[in-house]
Protein backbone atom coordinates (compact mmCIF):
# COMPACT_ATOMS: atom_id res chain seq x y z
CA UNK A 1 0.00 0.00 0.00
CA UNK A 2 1.46 3.30 -0.92
CA UNK A 3 0.75 5.66 1.21
CA UNK A 4 2.85 8.78 0.15
CA UNK A 5 5.89 8.78 -2.78
CA UNK A 6 8.40 6.51 -1.52
CA UNK A 7 6.79 5.31 1.43
CA UNK A 8 4.65 2.05 1.37
CA UNK A 9 3.08 0.19 4.09
CA UNK A 10 4.29 -3.13 4.06
CA UNK A 11 1.57 -5.54 5.74
CA UNK A 12 3.12 -8.67 7.50
CA UNK A 13 1.25 -12.21 7.56
CA UNK A 14 -2.32 -12.60 9.09
CA UNK A 15 -3.07 -8.60 8.93
CA UNK A 16 0.36 -8.38 11.38
CA UNK A 17 -1.21 -9.99 13.95
CA UNK A 18 1.70 -11.87 15.87
CA UNK A 19 4.06 -13.90 15.89
CA UNK A 20 3.66 -11.44 12.34
CA UNK A 21 4.08 -7.69 12.65
CA UNK A 22 3.64 -5.02 9.47
CA UNK A 23 6.91 -2.86 7.99
CA UNK A 24 7.36 0.29 6.36
CA UNK A 25 9.16 0.52 3.51
CA UNK A 26 11.26 3.72 2.60
CA UNK A 27 12.48 4.45 -1.02
CA UNK A 28 14.65 7.98 -1.21
CA UNK A 29 18.77 8.36 -1.45
CA UNK A 30 18.48 5.21 1.18
CA UNK A 31 16.15 2.28 0.85
CA UNK A 32 15.07 1.42 4.62
CA UNK A 33 13.08 -0.70 6.17
CA UNK A 34 11.22 -0.25 9.32
CA UNK A 35 10.96 -3.63 10.90
CA UNK A 36 11.42 -7.37 9.39
CA UNK A 37 9.38 -9.69 11.00
CA UNK A 38 8.69 -13.16 10.09
CA UNK A 39 6.12 -14.11 7.39
CA UNK A 40 6.22 -14.70 3.34
CA UNK A 41 5.67 -11.21 2.93
CA UNK A 42 9.59 -10.04 3.87
CA UNK A 43 10.90 -12.72 2.36
CA UNK A 44 8.99 -11.86 -0.96
CA UNK A 45 10.27 -8.31 -0.01
CA UNK A 46 13.80 -9.65 0.45
CA UNK A 47 13.64 -11.19 -3.24
CA UNK A 48 12.49 -7.84 -5.00
CA UNK A 49 14.63 -4.75 -2.68
CA UNK A 50 17.75 -3.96 -1.65
CA UNK A 51 17.69 -2.47 1.53
CA UNK A 52 20.42 -0.74 2.73
CA UNK A 53 19.08 -0.19 6.36
CA UNK A 54 16.72 -1.60 8.62
CA UNK A 55 15.48 0.60 11.56
CA UNK A 56 13.66 -1.54 14.88
CA UNK A 57 10.88 0.03 16.75
CA UNK A 58 12.77 -2.67 19.63
CA UNK A 59 14.52 -6.05 19.72
CA UNK A 60 11.13 -8.41 20.03
CA UNK A 61 10.70 -11.65 17.93
CA UNK A 62 7.86 -10.31 15.80
CA UNK A 63 10.06 -7.97 14.74
CA UNK A 64 13.50 -8.78 14.13
CA UNK A 65 12.66 -12.08 12.64
CA UNK A 66 13.14 -11.34 8.86
CA UNK A 67 16.72 -9.79 9.43
CA UNK A 68 18.34 -12.70 7.87
CA UNK A 69 16.25 -12.42 4.33
CA UNK A 70 18.17 -9.00 3.71
CA UNK A 71 21.97 -7.85 3.41
CA UNK A 72 21.13 -4.81 5.20
CA UNK A 73 22.72 -2.48 8.20
CA UNK A 74 20.87 -2.65 11.29
CA UNK A 75 19.78 0.64 13.65
CA UNK A 76 18.09 0.29 16.97
CA UNK A 77 17.73 2.08 19.94
CA UNK A 78 21.08 1.94 22.12
CA UNK A 79 18.80 -0.07 24.76
CA UNK A 80 17.75 -2.31 22.78
CA UNK A 81 21.08 -3.39 20.98
CA UNK A 82 22.27 -5.93 23.76
CA UNK A 83 19.10 -8.10 22.73
CA UNK A 84 20.38 -8.04 19.22
CA UNK A 85 23.81 -9.21 19.75
CA UNK A 86 23.08 -12.00 22.02
CA UNK A 87 19.24 -13.10 21.06
CA UNK A 88 19.08 -15.67 24.07
CA UNK A 89 18.70 -12.53 26.23
CA UNK A 90 15.06 -12.81 24.87
CA UNK A 91 14.15 -15.55 26.96
CA UNK A 92 15.73 -13.76 30.25
CA UNK A 93 13.54 -10.79 29.37
CA UNK A 94 10.38 -12.96 29.44
CA UNK A 95 11.55 -14.57 32.30
CA UNK A 96 10.86 -17.67 30.08
CA UNK A 97 12.32 -21.30 31.83
CA UNK A 98 9.60 -23.83 29.89
CA UNK A 99 12.05 -25.56 26.92
CA UNK A 100 8.85 -25.00 24.60
CA UNK A 101 8.84 -21.64 25.13
CA UNK A 102 12.08 -21.13 24.68
CA UNK A 103 12.11 -23.02 21.78
CA UNK A 104 9.29 -21.42 20.20
CA UNK A 105 11.39 -17.90 20.27
CA UNK A 106 14.24 -19.58 19.01
CA UNK A 107 12.12 -21.11 16.07
CA UNK A 108 11.90 -17.12 14.91
CA UNK A 109 15.82 -17.04 14.26
CA UNK A 110 18.43 -18.76 11.97
CA UNK A 111 21.16 -17.30 13.99
CA UNK A 112 22.47 -16.48 17.70
CA UNK A 113 23.00 -13.02 17.20
CA UNK A 114 22.68 -9.79 15.10
CA UNK A 115 24.89 -7.35 14.07
CA UNK A 116 24.24 -3.76 15.21
CA UNK A 117 25.36 -1.38 12.80
CA UNK A 118 23.82 2.14 14.33
CA UNK A 119 22.39 2.47 18.23
CA UNK A 120 20.78 5.84 18.20
CA UNK A 121 19.11 7.85 20.93
CA UNK A 122 16.26 9.76 21.24
CA UNK A 123 15.70 12.92 18.66
CA UNK A 124 17.89 11.12 16.13
CA UNK A 125 16.99 11.50 12.77
CA UNK A 126 17.33 9.33 9.48
CA UNK A 127 18.14 11.52 6.91
CA UNK A 128 17.16 8.90 4.16
CA UNK A 129 16.87 11.71 1.18
CA UNK A 130 14.19 14.30 0.97
CA UNK A 131 12.73 11.97 3.76
CA UNK A 132 13.53 11.77 7.21
CA UNK A 133 12.19 9.73 10.30
CA UNK A 134 12.69 11.14 13.69
CA UNK A 135 13.23 8.66 16.57
CA UNK A 136 10.46 9.06 19.47
CA UNK A 137 12.17 7.16 22.84
CA UNK A 138 9.13 5.93 23.63
CA UNK A 139 9.64 3.37 26.95
CA UNK A 140 6.48 0.87 27.93
CA UNK A 141 6.75 -1.95 26.24
CA UNK A 142 10.46 -2.35 26.01
CA UNK A 143 12.63 -0.26 27.89
CA UNK A 144 14.40 1.02 24.76
CA UNK A 145 10.87 0.55 22.38
CA UNK A 146 10.87 3.91 19.84
CA UNK A 147 8.38 5.33 17.22
CA UNK A 148 9.51 6.99 13.95
CA UNK A 149 7.70 10.32 13.03
CA UNK A 150 8.16 12.05 9.12
CA UNK A 151 6.96 15.83 10.26
CA UNK A 152 6.41 16.81 6.62
CA UNK A 153 3.45 14.14 5.86
CA UNK A 154 2.36 13.82 9.72
CA UNK A 155 3.02 9.77 9.30
CA UNK A 156 3.91 8.06 12.40
CA UNK A 157 5.23 4.21 12.43
CA UNK A 158 3.94 3.43 16.09
CA UNK A 159 5.27 0.24 16.66
CA UNK A 160 3.85 -1.70 19.45
CA UNK A 161 2.22 1.33 20.69
CA UNK A 162 -0.31 -1.07 18.19
CA UNK A 163 -3.80 0.81 19.12
CA UNK A 164 -4.86 -2.75 19.18
CA UNK A 165 -8.40 -3.81 20.66
CA UNK A 166 -6.19 -5.70 23.12
CA UNK A 167 -4.55 -2.73 24.35
CA UNK A 168 -0.91 -1.90 26.04
CA UNK A 169 1.30 -5.36 26.23
CA UNK A 170 3.76 -4.87 29.13
CA UNK A 171 4.78 -8.40 29.91
CA UNK A 172 8.68 -8.13 29.44
CA UNK A 173 10.52 -7.48 32.47
CA UNK A 174 11.81 -4.37 31.55
CA UNK A 175 8.33 -2.73 30.36
CA UNK A 176 7.32 -0.39 32.81
CA UNK A 177 3.21 1.12 32.94
CA UNK A 178 3.75 4.21 33.82
CA UNK A 179 6.21 5.03 31.23
CA UNK A 180 3.59 3.09 28.54
CA UNK A 181 1.30 5.81 30.04
CA UNK A 182 3.95 8.59 29.34
CA UNK A 183 4.56 7.63 25.75
CA UNK A 184 1.19 7.15 24.27
CA UNK A 185 0.55 10.93 25.08
CA UNK A 186 3.96 12.07 23.50
CA UNK A 187 2.82 10.63 20.49
CA UNK A 188 0.07 11.58 20.63
CA UNK A 189 0.42 15.05 20.90
CA UNK A 190 2.26 15.08 17.77
CA UNK A 191 -1.06 15.41 16.12
CA UNK A 192 -0.15 12.71 13.24
CA UNK A 193 -2.65 12.04 10.02
CA UNK A 194 -1.68 8.82 9.36
CA UNK A 195 -0.55 5.84 12.07
CA UNK A 196 1.28 2.92 10.94
CA UNK A 197 0.70 0.01 13.91
CA UNK A 198 2.92 -2.91 14.18
CA UNK A 199 0.19 -5.16 14.54
CA UNK A 200 -3.64 -3.02 13.50
CA UNK A 201 -2.30 -1.79 9.98
CA UNK A 202 -2.72 1.84 8.86
CA UNK A 203 -5.12 4.26 10.86
CA UNK A 204 -6.18 7.21 9.24
CA UNK A 205 -9.40 8.43 11.07
CA UNK A 206 -10.04 9.37 14.79
CA UNK A 207 -6.25 8.51 15.64
CA UNK A 208 -6.83 10.92 19.28
CA UNK A 209 -9.69 8.80 20.10
CA UNK A 210 -8.41 5.33 19.16
CA UNK A 211 -4.81 6.93 21.44
CA UNK A 212 -7.44 7.28 24.37
CA UNK A 213 -9.13 4.37 24.12
CA UNK A 214 -6.20 2.43 23.56
CA UNK A 215 -4.87 4.29 26.81
CA UNK A 216 -7.84 3.35 28.90
CA UNK A 217 -6.95 -0.03 28.67
CA UNK A 218 -4.67 0.20 31.11
CA UNK A 219 -7.08 2.08 33.67
CA UNK A 220 -9.75 -0.49 33.06
CA UNK A 221 -7.46 -3.44 34.12
CA UNK A 222 -6.23 -1.65 37.18
CA UNK A 223 -10.28 -0.92 37.85
CA UNK A 224 -11.06 -4.80 37.58
CA UNK A 225 -8.22 -5.82 39.73
CA UNK A 226 -9.50 -3.28 42.55
CA UNK A 227 -12.54 -5.20 42.04
CA UNK A 228 -11.65 -8.76 42.68
CA UNK A 229 -9.21 -7.52 46.24
CA UNK A 230 -11.03 -7.32 48.95
CA UNK A 231 -10.60 -4.79 52.06
CA UNK A 232 -10.48 -7.26 54.52
CA UNK A 233 -9.39 -10.75 52.93
CA UNK A 234 -6.54 -10.66 51.04
CA UNK A 235 -5.97 -12.21 47.30
CA UNK A 236 -2.94 -14.15 46.74
CA UNK A 237 -0.81 -13.42 43.33
CA UNK A 238 -2.23 -16.93 41.63
CA UNK A 239 -5.48 -16.10 42.31
CA UNK A 240 -5.20 -13.06 40.41
CA UNK A 241 -3.86 -13.70 38.18
CA UNK A 242 -5.81 -17.24 37.56
CA UNK A 243 -9.04 -14.30 36.69
CA UNK A 244 -7.22 -13.67 33.33
CA UNK A 245 -8.29 -9.78 33.92
CA UNK A 246 -5.81 -8.75 30.92
CA UNK A 247 -5.88 -12.05 28.52
CA UNK A 248 -9.49 -12.79 29.56
CA UNK A 249 -8.83 -16.38 28.69
CA UNK A 250 -5.69 -18.16 28.62
CA UNK A 251 -5.14 -20.19 25.26
CA UNK A 252 -3.92 -23.81 25.07
CA UNK A 253 -1.20 -23.61 22.30
CA UNK A 254 1.75 -22.21 25.09
CA UNK A 255 -0.78 -21.90 28.26
CA UNK A 256 2.25 -21.30 30.62
CA UNK A 257 3.55 -18.61 28.39
CA UNK A 258 0.39 -16.86 28.39
CA UNK A 259 0.17 -17.09 32.06
CA UNK A 260 3.53 -15.90 32.90
CA UNK A 261 2.41 -12.89 30.86
CA UNK A 262 -0.26 -12.33 32.64
CA UNK A 263 1.53 -12.49 36.24
CA UNK A 264 4.41 -10.00 35.05
CA UNK A 265 1.29 -7.08 34.32
CA UNK A 266 -0.13 -8.40 37.23
CA UNK A 267 2.52 -7.75 39.36
CA UNK A 268 3.51 -4.37 37.59
CA UNK A 269 -0.12 -3.49 38.01
CA UNK A 270 -0.32 -4.22 41.90
CA UNK A 271 2.99 -2.97 42.06
CA UNK A 272 1.59 0.76 41.01
CA UNK A 273 -1.10 0.44 43.12
CA UNK A 274 0.66 -0.05 46.30
CA UNK A 275 2.61 3.29 44.89
CA UNK A 276 -0.46 4.88 44.46
CA UNK A 277 -2.01 3.71 48.06
CA UNK A 278 -4.63 1.97 46.46
CA UNK A 279 -3.69 -1.77 47.23
CA UNK A 280 -1.78 -2.70 50.35
CA UNK A 281 0.26 -5.75 50.71
CA UNK A 282 0.78 -8.55 53.92
CA UNK A 283 2.80 -11.38 53.24
CA UNK A 284 1.75 -12.87 50.56
CA UNK A 285 -1.91 -11.79 49.86
CA UNK A 286 -3.14 -8.47 48.40
CA UNK A 287 -6.08 -6.08 49.30
CA UNK A 288 -7.34 -2.97 48.84
CA UNK A 289 -7.10 -0.13 50.84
Amino acid sequence: MLLDDGITFIEGENHGHYPYSNSLLIKDKVTALIDAGIGKSIEELAKKEKVDLIIHTHSHEDHIGGDDFFRSEIAIHSLEAPILEKLERLADLYGLESEEMISFIRGFFRHESLRVDHKFEDGYIFCLGDIQFRAIHTPGHSVGHTCFFENERKILFSGDIDLSSFGPWYGALDSRIDDFISSIKKVKALRPQVVISSHKGVILDDIDDKFDVYLAKIYEREGRILSYLDSKKGRTLDSIVSQAFIYGKFPEVLHSWFVLMERIMVEKHLERLIEMGEVGRTGDTFSSL
